[in-house]
């Protein structure tokens, strides 16, 4: 900073930085300091060539402590009119004499109104003008651009704190303390003083004090003690006569500094406010009822705030404040205010929050996520309980469902439903669906016995309040069908997805989009099971009813494609599922976009039929691209970039690069693990594969422990009877058989046959194949005795 400001005062050929340069900044940021620190290095340490040979330092932030500060210079330079009673006369003196000598700096300090200051300023001179200011528009004074002053960075923060105070040789315990105080008090050097001052004055520790200041932030931060240099008001008295000219000058002003204070302190969006005005009292309402034919309405209400850097504009039409700001807004708030802006704040956000249910959302969910966070924490804060509150964590809590983010979803959806069924009763629609919500996050989670009896009291709940004849019925129908299909449930979930269409053609008519999405999740039941027969032309009905009622061209028909391209896929039919793969995917990049989860989808489906194949030359560079996409959209850390990741190690292994493949396994393990949850059938999948990899290289005794784990998580997870099950059961007898205990494997092998013919079928190409195995393990045990 001190050589961004000497660059300034030196440079020639932009008007106004040749003498006169500003330090701009918020109140307590150190601006007195840093002009200090400037004078010093420059006066005593700098080369000759570079030092100033004399230095004048005038506090202005009256005309009263302009004037005086002239008459001390006066006085000390000698000046036959420091004797005058005329101020005019001194000042000008003073002036004439700096005009006529060079090597000076003065400094003017605490310019926050510059009205009365540029009179002051020498016209002529070899000396430089350095003025601190919380005023960042000194245009008037010549100043094009002040250099702006920040808080301090996080490390510099914490490595002053320990200085201050003395604490070199801190626990891991009092360092966390210690920054996480830097956190709280926003890293601004006056706020860091003053706690320091206090911690050794009363000789806390940094625990403590942090507890503390959280408990009574306004009182702490209104303690008065001894400061950096010469500063002495305490950070709260310094910005609270800020707030009150604010107030003086603009109500709505001051109201938006309120409001920003319950927001996140960074990148708050002019649109956000503007677009809920009416919900923020009458000042503001009225501030930008002409915003549509003056879009500066906005930028003029901030202004104000600006001026004494409050808050400070960022880029894209946002703006940023100080943490440090917020806390003493809010602290200065009564507890009726504190509540009413809270609450206000909660209904911005939560009519600005769209539905994350549609992709082309996300990118204003995530604009906004952490200001809906904020507002979340005033939720739980404040114990808010209207309907509003709900439905902005519902909102929240379904967009990081979609991000894969469940331990930040789970807390959202259950406070979400607790409001809910206080603000409109235990009996209401929104009720049921804040159940769905919830259940269909547990199934995510492979909770499927506690997802069950909320699907269930949600079905119950909406018959009662609909009646059984209504869409959102056959829409929770729907769901628990859904679920006993995941646990392999499927003489459970039939009747349902039959009960689902059936009353959707009676509600709905034969040609509704929903009755489509019927047909086509019995045609995956039926897939699943091995009835490929059944399926395909529940399949075909789907696709040709969302072409006829969508169009060619909808996301809808390019799922019912991909789907239909599984069943063929699932036969070995790979001709015919492959253009229709391809056709899918164009179809959602055209519509999608080439960035879009669905088209990532399509990749990687169609790797997989061309790992099928064999093809793995082609079907490499579509997984690669399928994972970067995920990876891009979703971040690192999502349930589909681990399937990604499984995939490509998948193909790694049918191509025999074992050591490309194991690290990518072991990478997709330890993700669902992280993000699932140590007991979900997807990390048993993952165990199990990685087990496969260990047996293709004859590692049998690190496989088995893996076989082992999963078996028994399928178990516990999805029942007994479940075909994941009899695949693990299936997995464990092929190591047996290769480890050449033939009678063990013709056991599990044995075990897991019923269970493949009582749920998919005697004629399912899985029961077919093991029913093979079963024979040649025969064989074998026949051929050795």
């Amino acid at each position: 900073m001190l050589r961004r400001i000497r660059e300034a005062l030196t440079s020639q050929g932009v008007a106004g930085l040749s003498q006169v340069q500003a330090i701009a900044g918020l109140g307590g940021v150190g601006k007195t300091q840093t002009a200090l620190e400037y004078a010093c290095r420059y006066y005593w340490n700098a080369e000759p060539a570079e030092a100033y040979r004399a230095v004048f330092w005038i506090r202005v932030d009256t005309p009263q402590a302009i004037q005086s500060g002239f008459q001390v210079i006066a006085e000390i330079l000698a000046l036959p009119e420091a004797q005058a009673k005329e101020p005019e006369v001194i000042t000008q003196a003073v002036k004439t004499w700096l005009a006529g000598h060079g090597g000076w700096l003065l400094v003017l300090d605490n310019a926050d109104d510059p009205s009365f200051v540029g009179s002051y300023l020498p016209k002529q001179g070899q000396g430089h003008v350095l003025i601190t200011s919380r005023v960042s528009d000194l245009q008037s004074l010549g100043i094009v651009k002040p250099l702006p002053l920040d808080a301090l960075d996080p490390d510099e923060a914490l490595a002053f704190l320990l200085k201050r105070t003395e604490r070199h040789n801190t626990t891991p315990d009092e360092n966390t303390a210690a920054t996480d105080l830097c956190v709280e008090l926003g890293h601004l050097p006056l706020a860091l003083e003053q706690a320091a001052a206090y911690i050794v004055t009363t000789d806390a520790r940094f625990q403590d004090y942090l507890a503390s200041y959280r408990h009574r932030r306004l009182e702490l931060l209104n303690q008065s003690a001894p400061m950096l240099g010469e500063y002495r008001d305490p950070v709260a008295t310094t910005w609270n006569i800020n707030f009150e000219a604010v107030e003086t000058k603009s109500p709505a002003a001051a109201d938006l500094l309120r409001v920003s204070a319950f927001l996140h302190p960074d990148s708050i969006p002019y649109n956000l406010i503007v677009s809920g005005a009416e919900l923020l009292g009458e000042p503001m309402q009225q501030a930008l009822a002409e915003v549509e034919v003056d879009p500066l309405a906005f930028v003029a209400l901030l202004e104000p705030l600006k001026r004494y850097s409050l808050v400070r504009s960022e880029v894209e039409q946002t703006y940023s404040i100080h943490r440090l700001v917020q806390a003493v807004v809010r602290a200065s708030l009564k507890q009726d205010e504190t509540k009413l802006w809270a609450k206000r704040v909660v209904q911005l956000v939560t009519n600005a929050y769209p539905n994350a249910d549609d992709f082309n959302n996300w990118p204003e969910c995530e604009r906004l996520l952490l200001h809906a966070q904020a507002a979340a924490a005033d939720i739980r804060q404040y114990r808010f309980e209207f309907e509003k509150a709900g439905l902005l964590l519902i909102r929240l809590g379904f967009y990081f469902k979609q991000r894969g983010q469940y331990a930040e979803t789970e807390p959202c959806y259950e406070k979400g439903l607790e409001i809910y069924k206080k603000a409109l009763g235990e009996a209401h629609p929104d009720v049921a669906t804040s159940l769905n919500n919830l259940a269909s996050l547990y199934k995510s989670q492979g909770r499927y016995s506690e997802a069950e009896p909320l699907y269930q009291e949600a079905l119950a709940l909406m018959k009662q309040l609909l009646g059984k004849a209504h869409p959102d019925v056959a829409t929770s129908l729907n769901n628990l069908a859904a679920l006993y299909e995941s646990q392999g449930r499927y003489s459970e979930a039939e009747p349902l997805y039959l009960e689902a269409l059936a009353l959707r053609k009676q509600l709905l008519g034969e040609a509704h989009p929903d009755v489509a999405t019927s047909l086509n999740n019995l045609a995956a039941l039926y897939n699943s099971q091995g009835r490929y027969s059944e399926a395909e032309p529940l399949y075909q009905e789907a696709l040709a009813l969302r072409k006829q009622l969508l169009g060619e061209a909808h996301p809808s028909v390019a799922t019912s494609l991909n789907n239909l391209a599984e069943l063929y896929r699932s036969q070995g039919r790979y001709s015919e599922a492959e253009p229709l793969y391809q056709e899918a995917l164009a179809l959602r990049k055209q519509l999608l976009g080439e960035a879009h989860p669905d088209v990532a989808t399509s990749l990687n489906n169609l790797a997989g039929l061309y790992r099928s194949q064999g093809r793995y030359s082609e079907a490499e560079p579509l997984y690669q691209e399928a994972l970067a996409l995920m990876k891009q959209l979703l971040g690192e850390a999502h349930p589909d970039v681990a399937t990604s990741l499984n995939n490509l190690a998948a193909l790694y292994n049918s191509q025999g690069r074992y050591s490309e493949a194991e690290p990518l396994y072991q990478e997709a393990l330890a993700l669902r693990k992280q993000l699932l949850g140590e007991a979900h059938p997807s990390v048993a999948t993952s165990l199990n594969n990685l087990a496969e990899l260990y047996r293709s290289q004859g590692r049998y005794s690190e496989a088995e422990p893996l076989y082992q784990e999963a078996l028994a998580l399928m178990k516990q997870l999805l029942g007994e009877t479940h075909p994941d099950v009899a695949g693990s059961l299936w997995n464990l007898g092929a190591l047996r058989y290769n480890q050449g205990r033939l009678e063990e494997a013709k056991s599990l092998l044995l075990e897991a046959l019923p269970i493949y013919e009582a749920k998919l079928g005697p004629t399912h190409p899985n029961t077919q194949n093991l029913q093979g195995w079963v024979a040649g393990v025969q064989t074998a045990l026949d051929a050795a005795d």
